[in-house]
Order: C-alpha cells, then structure tokens, then sequence
C-alpha cells in the first residue's frame, strides 16, 4: 500500500514541477480508475439461455407479498424447490435493506411510478408443470423450459413452463437470477423477459475426490448447491482410491474399518442417501467411482492374497474378481442408494508398464495393519509370472482382462459403464454403450478416435481445477470446447459433455469450494449455453454478479476477475 502511495505522489510532483506549481490533476484523472475492475451486470444470466428476449420495462417484485401459482402437476421435488427460491427472495431483500441503510441517496423510491419503462408490480409466477413429477434424474432428461415474464403477454401474471420438473427447476434458477436490486438499493426489480431455454449437452459433471481428502457431507451439499446454481446436473463422485476407503460397506466393513483413515472419515450408509437426496431435489445425477484396477480390497482381506516369497502378497485374480462382484452389486443397489444409470470403472493412471498396484500408498500407517506392502512387478512375483508366460499375456492385456470382466459385470447390472481414457488407449474391448472419459493433452485427435468407433464420449483435459494458476484462470477454461474440432454431425453427437476435476491432493474442508468456484462455471456455461464467438468481457460482467449471487447463498466463491466487490453483501 506505501508503495502506491509514494508512485502516485511521485507522479503528481513531477507533473507540477514540469507544468508549475499551480498545477492540480484534472478530477477523475487517475493511475488506475477507481472501483472494480470489471463492473457486474444487473440480472446477467449464468449461464447464457439458448434465447433471451430482454427489454428496459422493469416490474418491481415485493417478497412479501409475492408467491408462486401451481397451475399445473405438482409433487415433492417442486415443493421444496418453490420454498427454496422463496427463501433466496427474502435473502435478496434482506440485502437490499442492509444496502438501503447504508445508502444515502432518497427520492427515488417515489419516483418509480413516473418512470416510463416502470410497469408496476410482479406479485406471482404461474408454475406450468406439463407431466407428472420424474423421482430421479437421469442421463435423457429433459430440462427444456419457457419463462414469460412480459406485460404483453398477461398484464399481471407471469408464466414458468416445462414439460418435465427438471425444465421447472432450471427455469426457477433462470427465475432467481433475474431479480436483482435497484441501483439504489430501494427496491427489488426483474426486467420484462422471454426465456427458452436448454442444455447443449446433457453431461455437465464436476468432479469431487474424497480419498485424498475427507470431504465432510455439509461441503458436498454445498457443492451440489452450487453445481443448480450454473445448471449442472452430474456429480461425479470419486470416492475412493488408494489413499483411503471412506465408505461405508455393509458387505465388506473391514473395507473402511481398516482404509479409512479414522473412523470419523467415513460416509455412513445414512450419509451417502442423505447426498443422493440432496442432488436428486436439485435435478443433479451421483455417479460413484470406485476406483480399479483398484488395490483398496487386498490389505483387508487375506483370502484374496497370494504369498512372494515371506512377506509380499498381490492380488489371486480369481478371487480378486469374486469380492468386486459382490462389491459392484452393492454400491449401485443397496438400499436404492445409486439410482444413476452410470457407474465409473476408474482406471485411470493405471501405470501399465510392468508394474502392477496392490496396497494404499499410505506405507507407514498400512504397514502396520498390513505388513509386507509392495508394488511387485512381475519379477517379484512367480505366479503372476508364470501365469503371463503360460498364456503369452502382457500385463497391458493383462488389465485388459481385468476390465473386460468388471465391465461385463457392470452390464449384466444394467449399469452403463463410463471408463477412463487409458481403457480405450490399452485396446480394451468395450460395449457399444460404453462412455469413454477423456482428460489428457491430446484431447481433439483422441476425442475424434473414440466417436469414430462409435462410442460416447465426454471431456475433462481443459478443465482441470486442482491445475492452478494466478489470477482469472476462468479465460482459459472458457476457451475450450467439447466438439467444436468436429465436423461430421454425427461425431458431435457423440460427445456428451464433459466435467471440471477437482481432485483432491491439495484441497480440503478448508479451500475445496473457493478453488472450484467460480472456476467451474467457465465449463459449466460452455456445456449448457449454445456455442458461438468467445466474448470474454461480457462473460466477465455476468460471472462477476453470478459469484456475488454465490457469496449472497453462502458459497464462499473466490473473485473470479480482480479488485472488486459485492453490493449489499454484509460481511460483518
């Protein structure tokens, strides 16, 4: 700060000294001008609808007196969504009136009814729910919606429209970030609006990673609050890995009792639906990974051990795949708990290259609940040695195998199977309905390979949050582009979305939704709204009011674009 006072007062003597002494800087002549770098809009929508028709007319909304009309079918879901975005008006006025008092500027509130583009008061909204509630959200739902909000066409009343309560709860957000306060802080208004809108891609994923780090339920329900705020509807949930098994299995309990790392890092049974729950009355899909070829079943159970030499075990593959049948049918069904249509298979960075993962990397704490921890390659270990010369197997056919059969039990379950890139990369034979996830640096030639043969596939490799950098590193996420590279139509087609990664080495309870968000929102826009021209500028003013409707909700969202700040919010 001394700093930039000593060069702004070197600035100001030199130019006295060169145009005399009676010389004083021009009013508003500044180094830097003064106020937020970038100026937020007023009802900017994130992200952008397919179409939007907005004029200057404006109607003010009175929280205490306006409501929402259910005019067509209802259910749970749409209740309890009508009640939250109740409650987010009232957080609007609230902030308004704190803004208000702080506010010296009167007058104005008396000279709304005079102003020409003033249309008088918006008092309810018309829910028009065309079908009967879905319970579950799903990898085809239709989240298409209508919202009218125009004097033209019912003086009045104003009309929210979907055929599906996925479209009702898109359009309720679309609804919530239209209202916004007066420049004066007197008065809640939204403008006079037409909305049609819907995604580009049905799969609009972030990615959580809980074994690394714990991730306490609350900080999940509050991702999953965030993810409906941007129109994201899949969390992808990668629960465990090798570091620790925080999940709670009725069918393998020493799977937790002895990988988590405490007994208090664990999500319970309740835990996990209480998440479903949650996600499922936002219209957000969980799909787990359980991470494989993984090496979490070994150390806690001997009968799927095969001894090297005195101390070293690995896995007997025979058996191997008997505890991940029982484990597959479980985790999707048990207690209805995953209902989504997806399941991850994981292997990712699976280090085919003769080595073959067996234990938790944790050495020091797993050795002395499981002595002898090692990753053998085949060397040190006979039988797998013998197996692969017998049957002339490499060990990249030899994982081959291994996903093969695990992706064969996924479809037996009726479960889609959505497989990292390194499946596809080994030449794994995978079902027509297999879901090819791509995150390396080669993601346009390798996208283009996978749709050539006629698999889905879904993108990450451009948004990588844990891959940090200073500054509004939003710019580069929002450059990139699931299938904009393609030029056959029916390639595009087959590009289903993609997710944000946040995995979870350097983030905790402490910093995971300030680093996600609003990063994420850069992927989130450009899996919803329809492609187009980059417009960086205009992008920045909306996400710059969109975060302050973060901090507004208690999503303690980082800036996304410099100096700047939040009108109304009180920090105190």
């Amino acid at each position: 700060m001394f700093a930039r006072i000593f060069v702004v007062t070197v600035i100001v003597a030199a130019a006295a000294a060169h145009f005399g002494r009676g010389y004083r800087p021009k009013r508003n002549s500044f180094v830097v001008e003064p106020g937020p770098l970038v100026k937020a809009t007023r009802g900017g929508l994130w992200p952008k609808p397919q179409q939007i028709i907005t004029t200057h007319n404006y109607f003010i909304v009175r929280p205490g007196v306006f409501q929402f009309k259910v005019i067509g079918k209802t259910c749970n879901i749409l209740e309890e969504a009508l009640n939250r975005y109740k409650h987010d008006l009232k957080s609007q006025e609230k902030m308004r009136r704190f803004a208000k008092g702080r506010n010296q500027s009167e007058g104005r509130k008396f000279r709304f009814v005079n102003e020409s583009h003033y249309k008088g008061y918006l008092d309810q909204l018309s829910v028009d729910l065309g079908t009967d509630c879905e319970l579950w959200p799903h990898e085809n739902m239709d989240e298409h919606y209508e919202l009218i909000l125009s004097p033209d066409h019912s003086p009045g009343k104003f009309l929210l429209v979907s055929q599906s309560i996925w479209g009702i709860l898109r359009g309720l957000e679309t609804w919530s970030q239209l209202v916004y306060p007066s420049i004066d802080f007197h008065a809640l208004v939204v403008n006079s609006s037409s909305v049609t809108d819907f995604p580009r891609f049905s799969h609009r994923g972030l990615l959580i990673d809980t074994s690394r780090h714990f991730l306490p339920p609350r900080i999940i329900y509050l991702t999953l609050d965030a993810m409906a705020m941007s129109k994201m509807n899949v969390l992808h949930w990668h629960i465990v890995d090798d570091q620790s098994f925080p999940f709670e299995s009725k069918q393998f309990p020493d799977l937790s009792a002895k990988g988590a790392y405490s007994s208090y890092h664990v999500y319970t049974s309740q835990d996990v639906q209480n998440i479903i729950d949650h996600a499922r009355k936002r219209g957000i899909r969980i799909i787990p990974e359980f991470d494989t070829p993984g090496t979490f079943i070994l150390c806690p159970y001997p009968a799927v051990q095969k001894p090297i030499g005195r101390t070293y075990y690995v896995c007997d593959i025979s058996r191997t795949h008997s505890i991940l049948g029982g484990r597959l049918p479980e985790t999707p069904y048990r207690m209805l708990q995953w209902r989504s249509s997806g399941r991850y298979l994981g292997s990712d960075e699976s280090h085919c290259k003769g080595n073959i993962r067996v234990c938790p990397a944790n050495f020091e704490r797993n050795q002395r609940d499981f002595p002898g921890l090692i990753h053998p390659s085949r060397s040190s270990n006979p039988e797998l040695r013998d197996y692969m010369m017998q049957t002339s197997t490499t060990v990249k056919e030899l994982q081959g195998k291994y996903m093969r059969e695990i992706i064969e039990q996924a479809y037996n379950l009726s479960a889609k199977s959505i497989v990292w890139q390194e499946v596809f990369d080994d030449g794994a034979h995978l079902n027509s309905d297999t879901v090819v996830h791509v995150w390396k640096g080669n993601y346009r030639s390798k996208i283009k390979e996978i749709t050539l043969k006629g698999h889905k596939a879904i993108l990450s490799s451009c948004w990588y949050l844990d891959a940090l950098t200073s500054g509004g590193d939003w710019h580069e996420f929002y450059q990139c582009d699931p299938n904009d590279f393609l030029k056959e139509q029916k390639l595009k087609d087959l590009v289903i979305g993609g997710e944000a990664c946040m995995w979870g080495e350097v983030v905790d309870v402490n910093n995971l939704i300030s680093r996600i968000w609003p990063r994420a929102c850069a992927a989130a826009e450009k899996l919803w709204s329809p492609s187009g021209p980059l417009e960086i500028h205009e992008a920045s003013r909306r996400l710059e009011e969109h975060t302050c409707r973060m901090n507004r909700r208690k999503i303690p969202a980082q800036p996304p674009n410099g100096p700047g700040f939040c009108p109304g919010i009180n920090y105190s």
